[in-house]
């Protein structure tokens, strides 16, 4: 089958596609035609080597977090599913194998895909919806004010739609450019963060979510209302940049973790407001939901563009480069 790999660490010029044999199967899992992956930023960094301490990185390995695709072969033991059916998931942060024609997944990891979803489309959802799940699932009410920082992204365009689609009056912050869409998928208010600060233009907001993962706390721990809390994808002020040049790449997110455990020390001390770092996490029970949401039309799939496997490095450029509104996704059908 063809795959793209990181034949080392390091830049887009160790990202390879080429031949490699087919994988085998476990008992529990099954074998995946893959149709559609979806590009996130995880999966670049790990090929960079910034997260060294999730384990399955042994080189050459096929980067990937998830997927689309039709069911080949059935593992003993597997139930609740048939060869030919549709089905989506999320393998692993960045290390899930999923650029590849085929995978062998566990059926712990996967759903079938909602029927008025493409591949492409189903593709696009499992991280960042089990991302956005972690904050937002079973917290939001109705009426509550949620505010998505980076709304027009790959977690920021479902975050907003799953807010909304629980009651919240939604309050969004992007660029003109994406003021349009981000209105669309059912953002309140729309502010630009190249006009204003946004931290100037809130108040009372529940659930804070930070989705470009470098939001300062500090300015908005008198934004929220108490009892609130609020997530970050990243680290907050100090980033992965600052951290790495720091402490390096092999304990930055150990000294990440630490800032944002004195973060939320600091917001339930002084301001009664809790402060997480949001991951998304391989599951059951958060890919049910996410094909629930989807099949009701709640949830949509947003994409900039589809790239054949052949073209992955410009994938992963694009993606880089931090100016992408939705998602990015490798079209897997004609992998040659």
């Amino acid at each position: 089958m063809r795959a793209a790999m990181m034949t080392e660490h390091g830049g887009n010029e160790f990202l390879k596609v080429d031949e490699v044999a087919d994988p085998q199967i476990k008992s529990g899992q099954v074998l995946v035609r893959v149709h559609a992956a979806s590009v996130n930023p995880i999966d670049w960094k790990v090929g960079q080597g910034y997260f060294g301490l999730i384990p399955g990185q042994k080189m050459p390995c096929i980067l990937g977090s998830d997927f689309s695709g039709v069911i080949e072969v059935l593992g003993h033991g597997v139930t609740g599913f048939a060869v030919g059916d549709e089905v989506m998931g999320l393998v692993a942060g960045g290390v899930g194998h999923t650029f590849a024609e085929r995978l062998a997944v566990s059926a712990k990891m996967i759903v079938k895909k909602p029927a008025n979803l493409s591949h492409a489309e189903a593709a696009c959802l499992p991280l960042v919806g089990a991302t956005s799940l972690n904050l937002l699932r079973n917290k939001v009410r109705p009426g509550d004010r949620v505010m998505i920082v980076g709304a027009s992204g790959g977690v920021g365009s479902f975050a907003v739609q799953y807010a909304k689609a629980q009651g919240a009056e939604v309050i969004a912050t992007c660029s003109a450019a994406n003021h349009e869409l981000v209105t669309g998928l059912g953002a309140d208010r729309v502010i630009d963060y190249h006009a204003t600060n946004p931290a100037d233009e809130v108040e009372q907001v529940k659930i804070l979510f930070d989705t470009v993962g470098s939001l300062d706390p500090e300015e908005y721990w008198s934004r929220m209302a108490r009892g609130g809390v609020i997530g970050s994808t990243g680290t907050g002020p100090r980033d992965m940049d600052a951290l790495v040049e720091r402490y390096g790449k092999k304990i930055w997110l150990m000294a990440g973790m630490v800032d944002a455990l004195k973060q939320k020390f600091r917001g339930k001390r002084r301001h009664g407001v809790n402060y997480k770092m949001v991951f998304g996490m391989p599951g059951k029970s958060a890919m049910t939901e996410i094909a629930r949401v989807a099949e009701a039309g709640a949830v949509k799939a947003v994409i900039q563009k589809q790239f054949p496997l052949a073209d992955i490095k410009q994938a992963f450029e694009l993606s880089q480069s931090g100016r992408v509104a939705g998602k990015l996704i490798i079209d897997l059908t004609d992998a040659g």
